[in-house]
């Protein structure tokens, strides 16, 4: 079973692609941007992991994003395990077979130190954030780090970045264990409320 954290973090990053991909497929810019700019960083490490250069990893990017906005009306969540991130690989694996074939040279084997991770829609089992989740995760994060007052982050980060036990936490901080919990529900309530229509600030 997944540690507690690690779901509501996957859930957290999951929520937020869904509502942004909603808004996005009505035309809202705001949120297509936000999408793009969360997962860019995604795309880039899968294409490095398969060989792709700097600037082919740039091009093939393009053609991902080209492709993911062109076909936003046929994403659907099919079940429970169904993610835009699954989706989103999907289509980077095909862009990137395409640019291989473009280029008459088979695909570099995947690394072993740069795994792409879980198959698409498929849940990280172990007890850490997955590197895709993280990827996503800190670009949201980032997104919102002027909402957060500057303990908050600092006792968030610690928690659930650097995975750190909750008592070590608390302690550093001279917290109870429930307020480090509760700064921790308060951060993921505000990353997904970035994604909403009206955006919630901490208190």
């Amino acid at each position: 079973m997944l540690d507690p954290i690690v779901k509501e973090v996957d859930e957290t990053v999951s929520s937020v692609a869904t509502s942004l991909l909603s808004r996005a497929r009505k035309n809202d810019q705001q949120s297509w941007t936000l999408l793009v700019e969360f997962h860019a960083p995604l795309v880039y490490r899968w294409c490095r992991s398969r060989g792709l250069n700097s600037d082919d990893t740039l091009d093939v990017g393009q053609e991902v994003f080209a492709a993911v906005a062109k076909n936003l009306d046929r994403f659907e969540r099919e079940d429970a395990r169904s993610t835009f991130r699954g989706w989103l690989r999907s289509i980077t694996e095909n862009k990137i077979r395409d640019h291989w074939r473009r280029n008459n040279r088979e695909p570099i084997a995947l690394r072993s130190d740069e795994s792409l991770g879980t198959l698409p829609g498929e849940a990280d089992a172990s007890e850490s954030l997955g590197p895709e989740v993280k990827t996503v995760f800190l670009q949201i994060l980032e997104f919102a780090k002027h909402e957060i007052s500057q303990q908050h982050w600092d006792v968030f980060w610690d928690l659930v970045v650097e995975e750190q036990a909750p008592a070590d936490v608390a302690e550093k901080f001279q917290l109870q264990r429930h307020n480090v919990y509760m700064i921790k529900s308060r951060v993921l309530r505000l990353l997904r409320s970035i994604s909403t229509e009206k955006g919630e600030t901490e208190e």
